[in-house]
């Protein structure tokens, strides 16, 4: 299936700095962000694995500094995402950045943006499982987006369940871990009531 799409966009979650000062993306180990673990690490390896069954596809890497707007020499996420991408194989030639965005309403609106200049078609849309059903409640309950996204062909992919397809016995265990753990019940509950809010003219679209 992912051979007929010609474009993936990831969205980013959270970064973190390592003791070496490295700047990396978050495993579900880590804090995360002001609600919680994220986990997105996985988005960056589910795009290596979707880049080595098909090295045509291209991609396009959402995220200005989110939380670390304020932080001096922060990168952005995008980048961070850029620089593990490469290190897993995929070229640079590959890889579109949107550094600007910093949130996930914003990433949404400024990837239409992108496809509209690009003129393209199809996309892949990757995050981790928890969040895709806010980022279709978004989609969906906005005029401007829905109608662009309806137009196109449009997949909307958990990176578990490509790293579990992909990897099965290094990722299905760990996976299934994670997802019945107290910090997942908290992502997931922060989730829905973002969902609810959004739904009900609520949300709070933090700029960071």
């Amino acid at each position: 299936m992912v051979k007929f799409f010609s474009t993936a966009a990831i969205l980013s979650g959270a970064m973190v700095r390592d003791m070496s000062g490295r700047w990396r993306t978050t495993t579900f180990d880590d804090p995360g962000d002001l609600y919680g673990s994220v986990g997105d690490r996985l988005r960056v390896i589910a795009g290596s694995c979707l880049y080595r069954e098909n090295p045509s596809l291209k991609f396009i890497l959402l995220g200005g500094k989110g939380q670390h707007a304020r932080t001096p020499g922060a990168p952005t996420l995008a980048e961070v995402i850029q620089e593990e991408l490469q290190e897993l194989g995929v070229p640079p030639e590959n890889i579109f950045l949107e550094k600007k965005s910093g949130n996930t309403y914003e990433s949404l609106f400024f990837l239409k943006e992108f496809l509209e200049d690009k003129n393209l078609k199809d996309i892949l849309l990757i995050s981790n499982k928890y969040h895709l059903p806010r980022i279709k409640a978004m989609i969906k309950g906005t005029p401007e987006l829905n109608l662009t996204f309806s137009l196109l062909r449009i997949r909307l992919m958990s990176a578990e369940k490509i790293l579990i397809t992909h990897e099965p016995k290094i990722w299905r265990k760990k996976i299934a871990a994670v997802y019945n753990s107290a910090v997942m019940k908290k992502r997931l509950s922060a989730e829905k009531k973002g969902i609810e809010d959004f739904k009900n003219g609520k949300y709070k679209f933090i700029h960071y």
